[in-house]
């Protein structure tokens, strides 16, 4: 008879189908991600039936299914302790060189603490001396759970919170865009009209400084120029003044004491711009149109007139601009819608422009490129004229000049 006593058997350690069926639903939730733990399963379900398989369901279906396949071993169950070995190996590592249940203990605390639990409880449940644990590691993974579904459930909330927030404010900078935009667009309308309105004021003072200075020019030039000034039709035919030939014949002597006759203005010369052409003036000094007529007229041109807007209509002055060959703009005597039309008008139609300086008749006919008699020059007041004693008389008198009219 052997008295000799065998030696003790070691524990191993348990595997996944092994554990107590909560404890292995613990770690089977919260050891592996969801998409893991279907990849896994379709994986062995694929080897086994040697086919093509898809899980359908949602991720709690899953679970169950899988569940309920690891209470044995079995091909789901021999690939779901591998992917569970395979991802928690140094949680395994650190837990395989503890001896004695309250060394287990102390790295379970640790890991409640602070650590990486769902690796911990697989290495520590699977552990020879495991078994001594089940019932304090069940209870303290029912509440790290509860714990961890708060702080889910609390973020959740929070960013929820932070994305109306986020969506408020986006709503509030949407309203102040459009407020800002529709005070931006009422402040340029107003800052148009307060232009138009200074363009305006502008136009009526250069209105009534051409007034006053024409009422001026035409008191001092109404002695110099009574051809000119007195109103009248315009002449329809333009004469060409002929120099007869052979020498002019003195005429009988005047009486003695009286003044010689004024030798009649010589005639304005012809500009080769206007001669046969259709001229629009376009503003002026008040009351010298008859002036600008006869001006324009004499050099053998057409005259039209437009007063700039200040008395007559602009729908007027479209036509006019139209019908004319050549536009005279005396820019400091019309309004500013006037001038923006004669500008753009004159562009567009590739058509003559002048513009006058200084509303004046001599800058009106230099401008023109015509030259006034030296009549038109007025005389001062202070300055007379000594009488010239006449000259003899002729028995034959003078011959006349030759004129030809020009139709």
């Amino acid at each position: 008879m052997n008295d000799a006593t065998p030696p003790p058997v070691r524990p191993g350690r348990r595997r996944l189908w092994q554990l107590p069926a909560e404890l292995r639903a613990f770690v089977v939730g919260l050891g592996l991600p969801p998409a893991t733990l279907r990849r896994t399963a379709e994986q062995a379900l694929a080897r086994l039936h040697r086919v093509r398989v898809a899980l359908g369901g949602a991720d709690a279906d899953v679970l169950a299914s899988v569940l309920c396949d690891l209470g044995s071993r079995n091909a789901v169950a021999e690939a779901v302790q591998a992917q569970l070995v395979q991802r928690h190996a140094a949680a395994r590592a650190r837990v395989a060189a503890l001896r004695g249940p309250e060394a287990l203990r102390e790295a379970w605390r640790q890991a409640l603490e602070g650590g990486d639990v769902p690796g911990t409880a697989w290495a520590l449940l699977t552990h020879p001396l495991g078994a001594t644990l089940d019932d304090g590691l069940l209870i303290d993974l029912r509440g790290w759970a509860f714990a961890q579904a708060r702080a889910q459930h609390a973020r959740s909330a929070t960013e929820a919170t932070a994305q109306q927030a986020l969506r408020q404010a986006c709503a509030e900078a949407d309203t102040l865009r459009l407020r800002l935009q529709h005070e931006q667009a009422a402040w340029a309308r107003e800052r148009e009209a307060q232009a138009l309105e200074l363009a305006r004021l502008r136009g009526e003072c250069a209105a009534l400084q051409q007034a006053v200075a024409a009422a001026t020019a035409s008191s001092a030039l109404a002695p110099a120029v009574p051809a000119l000034a007195g109103p009248g039709p315009a002449p329809a035919r333009r004469v060409v003044p002929i120099v007869a030939a052979g020498p002019a014949r003195p005429g009988p002597a005047a009486p003695r004491g009286a003044e010689p006759a004024a030798a009649p203005p010589p005639p304005c010369t012809r500009a080769p711009l206007l001669q046969g052409r259709r001229v629009l003036c376009v503003g002026g000094m008040p009351g010298a149109q008859d002036r600008y007529r006869r001006l324009v007229e004499t050099a053998g041109a057409e005259f039209d007139f437009h007063d700039g807007g200040l008395e007559q209509g602009l729908h007027r002055l479209d036509r006019q601009l139209g019908a004319a060959d050549l536009v005279v703009c005396q820019a400091g005597c019309l309004n500013h819608e006037a001038y923006r039309r004669v500008k753009g008008h004159c562009r567009r139609a590739d058509k003559t422009c002048l513009f006058v300086e200084r509303p004046s008749l001599a800058h009106f006919a230099r401008t023109l490129g015509v030259t006034l008699p030296s009549s038109v020059t007025p005389v001062p007041a202070a300055v007379t004229r000594s009488p010239k004693p006449a000259p003899e008389p002729s028995p034959s008198g003078p011959t006349p000049s030759k004129v030809r009219v020009v139709a």
